[in-house]
């Protein structure tokens, strides 16, 4: 699969390097991962997600009867005006999405705050951890010149070191003296996302989400989600984060997935974890916007889910997006979303298989 994978991406890259130099290709090229400012629509508070440019629209809607009955594909990602501070102002959105656009040409979502009703937006990106992160053993051990090894630390295989918390070694002989160490990674070195690199830091790592002031006209931002292919990745889970709690085995301890999918398993990736200061690392399994009043209290929230399907004629209300089994000798099922993670195991992370 990863095989397959990688020969596709190098074709693909071909493709699109030919591709940009061609008249209205070039629009989708000039968006790059930077924020673009359009007009709002009035009206509601709302998502749309678009083909990596401002024009082809990914059929986006509200998530109508739970994630596993999803009754109805008529409904606008929108939270009306009518609706805000109330129940139904706290909705989760499908963008429905074929792998190969996914990974070829990734995903634009556009959020628009209506004039007058929000006075902040907030913007929070969708993370998960590519591999399993955490403290490193503390001992003490015996002695020995050199520092332990933490299972964390990926460096060895050009993957990141997410290892933290301190270390003591015990006196060998007179001449070998008890110390204390440091484990010099950071858990959130193992967060990943399409976007994260394009938003702040804590003191810990962690991405601040992005605070956006409503003007009197409105607020309209959009957001390239930069493809998979071109940031060298062999699945669609960069942006494709949709997962059905059903389809899960491990016990997920990330209460929204509780709360607002109707279950209690989910990918293990998207669990948080703890620092050496006990400090939480969370990962955020939506895209999510929220409008604010002037003093933070949640006015609508809209969580958005990107799911891929592996066949043409079964992208419909009632299809199935996991088709399995070949096409001649061609697989359907092209690029991993978290289902085959989780048919690889409960506790798979994508690491170097992303």
């Amino acid at each position: 699969m990863k095989k397959i994978a990688f020969n596709l991406r190098i074709l693909l890259s071909t493709i699109l390097i030919f591709i940009s130099g061609c008249g209205a290709e070039k629009e989708e090229a000039s968006l790059g991962n930077d924020l673009i400012v359009e007009t709002p629509l009035a009206g509601s508070f709302y998502v749309v997600g678009y083909k990596g440019d401002s024009f082809s629209i990914y059929q986006t809607h509200k998530l109508i009867g739970g994630i596993s009955g999803d009754t109805d594909w008529t409904q606008a990602c929108s939270v009306p005006v009518g609706d805000f501070n109330s129940s139904a102002a706290d909705i989760v959105c499908l963008v429905e999405a074929h792998e190969l656009d996914l990974y070829a040409r990734g995903l634009t979502l556009k959020m628009s705050v209506p004039a007058g009703l929000c006075d902040y937006a907030l913007e929070v990106p969708y993370t998960y951890f590519s591999r399993l992160a955490g403290m490193g053993p503390a001992g003490p051990f015996a002695y020995t010149s050199t520092d332990p090894v933490c299972a964390f630390d990926y460096t060895s295989g050009g993957g990141p070191n997410c290892c933290e918390g301190n270390f003591s070694i015990s006196a060998g002989t007179a001449t070998q003296p008890a110390r204390t160490g440091k484990y010099t990674g950071k858990v959130s070195n193992c967060l990943s996302g399409p976007n994260i690199a394009e938003f702040d830091k804590d003191s810990i790592g962690r991405p601040k989400s992005k605070l956006y002031t409503e003007s009197t006209s409105g607020l309209a931002v959009s957001r390239k989600m930069t493809s998979p292919i071109e940031s060298g990745l062999n699945s669609n889970v960069w942006i494709a984060n949709y997962f059905n709690p059903a389809q899960h085995t491990h016990l997920s301890t990330y209460s929204p997935t509780i709360d607002l999918l109707g279950g209690t398993n989910a990918p293990i990736a998207f669990d948080p974890a703890v620092t050496a200061t006990a400090d939480v690392v969370t990962a955020n399994p939506f895209q999510t916007y929220i409008c604010f009043d002037r003093n933070q209290e949640i006015k609508a929230r809209i969580r958005i889910m990107v799911r891929e399907w592996n066949m043409i004629s079964e992208l419909k209300q009632g299809g199935n997006p996991d088709t399995a089994g070949a096409s001649g000798s061609d697989p359907l099922n092209d690029l991993f979303d978290w289902r085959d993670f989780e048919t690889m195991g409960p506790i798979r992370f994508p690491g170097a298989d992303e």
